[in-house]
């Protein structure tokens, strides 16, 4: 590739999509990006031609929360069709100490956590992204307390299995 670099794009107004750094934008592209929702981008790769759009969540205001603490309805309301949920994590890093210090209690009440939001938003499937543990050869602790969580996920029926 000639160039490696990905271009995002959120939402411009008018003004600022005329900014020399959105030189790249095409026209429609300035236009495009004047109208976008918030949470998604436009995201443009050196060796594809079509930028991509992509939505990400964001974080809504203080009644859109209030909304979110009800747990959400198993079907979408638009299609009918049933729904996945999925509950994003990254960088358990379990086993990590913090200046020696073991931090075993955190990361078991963080699963903990992990649990508790699964099973009240009633999700599918509980992603991890990233490390589960610090380093590749974690204490047996460590290994103990996820495979436990992973294994009474899967007896419980619970997302994480």
């Amino acid at each position: 590739m000639a160039n490696a670099s990905l271009r995002v794009v959120g939402r411009l107004d008018a003004a600022e999509a005329e900014r020399p750094e959105y030189g790249f934008l095409t026209a429609a592209g300035r236009g495009r990006a004047g109208i976008l929702k918030p949470g998604t981008m436009i995201v443009l790769q050196p060796e594809i031609p079509t930028p991509l759009l992509v939505r990400f969540p964001f974080r809504p205001g203080p009644r859109a929360r209030a909304r979110w603490r009800r747990p959400p309805p198993t079907r979408s309301r638009a299609s009918g069709r049933a729904e996945v949920r999925f509950l994003h994590t990254a960088d358990w890093h379990v086993g990590k100490p913090l200046r020696g210090r073991s931090r075993m209690d955190e990361h078991a009440g963080a699963l903990e956590q992990v649990a508790a939001i699964a099973i009240d938003r009633r999700v599918d499937a509980v992603l991890v992204a990233g490390d589960v543990f610090d380093s590749p050869v974690p204490p047996p602790e460590a290994e103990r307390l996820v495979y436990d969580f992973l294994a009474g996920s899967s007896r419980s029926g619970s997302p994480a299995s």
